[in-house]
């Protein structure tokens, strides 16, 4: 008898297996292109339809391809509207069909045949994929980000006590782009309600305090006159010697003039003043900033360190002789010098008595002259 009884269950077992494979050939579409049954997209059944019978029979059902809503983001009592039409979302018929075949030929052989037959068990709802300007949408984010960013603060040095001290760095935020692009595009996918809050990120310092523990001496100082200069050409002075000021560059590092004091615009407060323009003096947006390039220049000389990009005015100016100024012009003309010592450099550039003055301090050890 016990042979009997191991026999059956094997014959359960057999046939069990064998109706598994009859009903996943049943089920499973000889053609790949093919969307099997028990996908759906938004509601609208696409099983037994290939892909372009799909792409066609989603344009009739959906009666308008362009997205026309309202998304509405906030941080706190801030809010900022974006509309759909500005950024050209659409419904892409053409990504959807192909994510649906994706779902639904999901694996090979048995795995294929389960997933199949677990699809008609219980059906997918799938959401309508999209297409929009990502361009658009991009700068729009970086956009709102100017408004809620907190930039991180790196450690640097505090000149007004008698002996020099670190303050202390200090993290800061901005908004995740990537994710809050994800959010939007979720939102519309779902055709969710309600606004979204805006998702923001830790941005880390650059440099900390442990960075400048060896720091205890100036290795330069260079100043020069401001006398006689306008009201206007001081204001881009003084905005352009702060942006310059507890910079830290790094072992290794190139410093760039344009990149750390940033663009000079209407904006960030400059204002039109002489500047030289070939062999004449022209008003121009921050005008005056070169005298900052021209100082820190000469700090620069002062010990020695290699110079990586460097252009003189084509007249000279009235701050230093001709061979020793350095002109800047943005994303055109640049100063660079790189650190080759083994500890870091920070530039001090402040204005005092109507001239500007840049100082750079490192470790003692690492003081040169040219």
């Amino acid at each position: 008898m016990k042979p009997k009884r191991i026999i059956i269950p094997l014959i359960i077992l057999c046939q069990f297996a064998i109706n598994t494979v009859i009903g996943a050939a049943w089920v499973i579409p000889d053609n790949p292109q093919v969307i099997p049954e028990g996908i759906l997209v938004n509601g609208i059944d696409l099983g037994g339809l290939t892909r372009d019978q799909a792409v066609v029979y989603l344009g009739q059902k959906v009666a308008n391809v362009k997205i026309d809503e309202k998304i509405t983001l906030y941080d706190g009592n801030k809010r900022w509207v974006l509309m759909t039409r500005d950024y050209e979302f659409v419904y892409d018929f053409s990504k959807t069909v192909d994510t649906a075949l994706t779902v639904g030929n999901n694996g090979s052989g048995p795995e294929k045949a389960l997933n199949i037959i677990k699809l008609q068990a219980k059906a997918v709802n799938l959401p309508m994929d999209i297409s929009y300007d990502q361009e658009k949408l991009r700068n729009s984010l970086d956009l709102i980000n100017e408004q809620v960013r907190t930039p991180a603060q790196d450690a640097g040095l505090d000149y007004e006590s008698d002996s020099l001290s670190i303050t202390e760095e200090k993290a800061g935020q901005e908004l995740d782009i990537e994710l809050m692009t994800s959010k939007i595009q979720e939102y519309i996918k779902s055709r969710a309600s309600g606004d979204i809050p805006l998702t923001k990120k830790a941005v880390q310092p650059r440099v900390v305090k442990a960075d400048l523990v060896n720091v205890n001496s100036r290795l330069a100082v260079f100043s020069t006159t401001m006398a006689g200069s306008s009201a206007s050409r001081s204001n881009n002075i003084t905005l352009a010697a702060r942006m310059l000021d507890n910079t830290v560059v790094l072992p290794g590092e190139t410093f760039s003039f344009n990149d750390r004091v940033g663009q000079r615009s209407e904006e960030k407060g400059y204002t039109e003043a002489p500047t030289i323009s070939g062999k004449t003096l022209a008003l121009d947006l921050g005008g005056g900033v070169c005298q900052v390039a021209t100082t820190l220049y000469n700090a620069v000389l002062q010990n020695n360190l290699p110079i990586v990009e460097h252009f003189n005015h084509t007249m000279p100016g009235k701050s230093v002789t001709n061979a020793r100024d350095a002109t800047v012009a943005y994303n055109q003309l640049d100063f660079k010098f790189k650190n080759n010592l083994s500890n870091p450099i920070v530039i001090h550039s402040y204005l005092d008595n109507n001239a500007v003055i840049v100082e750079l301090y490192s470790n003692a050890n690492d003081k040169k002259r040219a």
